[in-house]
């Protein structure tokens, strides 16, 4: 990967969890967490997190357009 897909990668990650943990927080899902929450919560982000570099890796043309 190069190095705008690399930043790119991480600002894109950075924003997901960011995002997705501020709306979870508003419907109050950490109140009550338990290990077999965390464990599903972190399989999910892991997920969204390998589609998210899947997408950057296959996609070089449009990330290089991202930083002209």
């Amino acid at each position: 990967m190069s190095d705008h897909q690399k930043k790119a990668f991480w600002a894109i990650l950075t924003g997901f969890f960011i995002a997705a943990t501020v709306m979870l927080y508003k419907q109050q899902v950490f109140n009550s967490l338990q290990l077999g929450g965390i464990l599903i919560l972190g399989a999910c982000y892991l997920v969204c997190g390998v589609f998210i570099y899947r997408f950057v890796k296959t996609n070089p043309g449009e990330i290089e357009s991202w930083f002209k």
